[in-house]
């Protein structure tokens, strides 16, 4: 006959309240994390000059970006690669970073993660589709070098069938990366109202 304490439970090591406050803290500061991480990268972005330090420029002295010649680098990365579609990233990091910090449910977080790069590259290709201003600092258009070169192939693939303009690619391509966008946000539909009605 099996021995009555055998079967017993070991007892915790922390008690469960104890257990719950420290998971519940530490999920915070991985959300607080994150969207720091979101807001450095929309610093970056904002605070971008295209004379700074980086990948592509070897200039002496410091760099003009608000976080030194890390934000420089990374800045100059992302907009030469996405372009103002770069800004679309921080964002959804930052809500990212909102929503688990503050113990809201990411739903299918698969999605979300697989919605990042198509905002990305959807939204690079819609703004390929617009004409850069002449005050434009890259060589790349608006949507850096991924929607141009994502543009240019549409265009060639297309052309023997139909001749389409960048602008229609882009409206189209606009529309698909503002669903992924949102699906990326992992927004639910009353959080999508108040944004929209306040």
């Amino acid at each position: 006959m099996a021995s009555p304490t055998r079967h017993a439970s070991k007892p915790a090591f922390f008690p469960p309240g104890v257990t719950d406050f420290f998971r519940r803290r530490t999920i915070e500061v991985l959300g607080l994390a994150l969207a720091v991480l979101g807001l450095a990268v929309i610093v970056a972005l904002a605070s971008y000059h295209a004379v700074d330090p980086s990948f592509n420029t070897a200039v002496p002295g410091d760099a003009h970006n608000l976080l030194g010649r890390a934000g420089a680098w990374t800045a100059d990365f992302m907009m030469q690669s996405l372009g103002i579609a770069a800004w679309f990233m921080g964002a959804v990091i930052m809500a990212w970073g909102w929503r688990i910090g503050t113990h809201r449910s990411m739903g299918r977080w698969w999605l979300r993660i697989t919605a990042l790069p198509a905002t990305a590259l959807l939204i690079a290709l819609a703004f390929a589709g617009v004409g850069a201003p002449a005050d434009w600092p890259l060589k790349a258009g608006l949507g850096g070098f991924s929607g141009d070169m994502m543009m240019a192939a549409l265009i060639e693939t297309a052309s023997p069938i139909v001749t389409i303009g960048p602008g229609w690619f882009g409206a189209v391509a606009g529309f698909l990366g503002l669903i992924a966008f949102g699906t990326a946000l992992g927004l639910e539909r009353e959080e999508w109202r108040r944004i929209v009605w306040g």
